[in-house]
């Protein structure tokens, strides 16, 4: 059976009811001489309100025994497992869970970079708009996205799209090119700051403080806190990294 990420069926096998898989050399269909299902990854690295059990498990199957074997099992792991009608809502369900931090995020982060020209504090109208308590989810600007979901998850959902409708997801092709350019934006940023202090990028000594993709994470996948120190070493600057929770020796990717 494949696999990918952390538990997912692969989305080509579930979205076909009538797929076949490869089992030690015999062709076996799916639901008919083994049960199948979806159970997608809910974690959030760093954030203390939330433990693992605790958040709530989507779980699928591809028919009604698979469901019923699957929701057992996770029903003695999790304080709740929820049931969804088949595999495609399951995985529509994480993509969406991601696309929407991804645009978001994006946004924000767009946002920030005219604000900067605006010469408007984005952050004091952040926390402004937060004491609201209702219809606003609080994202706050950054270089970019990393980990394995948000740089992956909604660009898999943008090429399903345009691969079998043959039109674009514009809010993920949109959210991934800012994101992209962030970086370049931050490098930026420290370069009119230096100029400001009548420095120049060369010869600096900078160092890079949180380089993994969120706070409290031990993460470096696809951080793009890489991508900033390659643009400031390219532009000659002696650049150094401090992430307290990063183990030794890991190696980002």
């Amino acid at each position: 059976m494949a696999f990918h990420g952390e538990g997912e069926l692969l989305l080509g096998l579930l979205w076909e009811p009538h797929a076949v898989a490869v089992e030690k050399g015999g062709v076996v269909k799916v639901g008919v001489d083994f049960l199948a299902g979806s159970s997608l990854e809910r974690i959030a690295p760093g954030n203390q309100g939330w433990s693992f059990e605790g958040t709530p498990k989507l779980v699928s199957g591809i028919d009604a025994e698979s469901l019923d074997v699957i929701k057992g099992f996770y029903d003695g792991v999790f304080q709740t497992a929820v049931p969804v009608s088949g595999p495609k809502v399951a995985e529509l369900a994480k993509l969406l869970e991601n696309t929407f931090r991804l645009v978001n995020i994006s946004m924000i982060n767009e946002l920030a970079t005219l604000t900067d020209r605006l010469d408007v504090n984005i952050w004091e109208a952040i926390d402004a708009v937060a004491t609201k308590p209702f219809g606003f989810t609080r994202f706050t600007p950054g270089p970019g996205v990393g980990g394995h979901c948000l740089p992956v998850d909604p660009l898999f959902l943008s090429w399903k799209v345009r691969h079998d409708l043959g039109v674009p997801f514009r809010f993920v092709e949109l959210a991934d090119d800012v994101n992209r350019h962030m970086p370049d934006y931050v490098v930026r940023r420290v370069v009119e700051s230096l100029d400001r202090r009548g420095m120049t990028i060369t010869g600096s000594r900078i160092l890079l403080l949180g380089l993994t993709y969120k706070f409290n994470a031990t993460d470096l996948r696809n951080s793009p806190s890489a991508r900033v120190a390659e643009l400031l070493i390219d532009l000659g600057a002696d650049v150094r990294g401090a992430g307290p929770n990063i183990p030794e020796g890991t190696d980002a990717e």
